[in-house]
């Protein structure tokens, strides 16, 4: 059984694996400590991977790892925490018309073989496929 951090924004769901959530909260240590001590805030790349879910219908579904019903099969049987976590593809930014702002939220497509392989799963039942 492995620790999975999730969050949700407008119908879509992030879970990220707890190595990379620990990432996350060191990044976020790491803008802290440079705004208290009035430095510049760097730029960092993006932690990833984030896995996003949600319903088939949702306008952003096909940037998502896969759907709700797939998320809660590749949960079964870990812990899940609530974190705070930025929700790819909840936004809409994918659509956004300044290219940069859309870029960034396509560095967050995921796909479900690394869903599978951060999840410790070897295949997908045939239902879920």
């Amino acid at each position: 059984m492995a620790k999975f951090f999730t969050c949700s924004n407008n119908s879509v769901t992030a879970v990220m694996t707890e190595k990379d959530y620990l990432k996350l909260q060191e990044r976020y240590d790491l803008l802290r400590e440079c705004e208290r001590g009035r430095l510049p805030r760097p730029e960092l790349p993006p932690v990833t991977p984030v896995f996003t879910f949600s319903d088939p219908d949702h306008p952003s579904f096909r940037f998502m790892t896969g759907s709700v019903e797939t998320m809660r099969w590749l949960l079964e049987g870990h812990e899940v925490v609530h974190g705070g976590i930025w929700v790819p593809f909840s936004n809409g930014y994918e659509w956004d018309r300044d290219p940069t702002v859309a870029q960034h939220e396509l560095e967050f497509c995921t796909s479900l073989d690394q869903a599978i392989e951060a999840f410790g799963l070897t295949k997908i039942p045939v239902e879920q496929a």
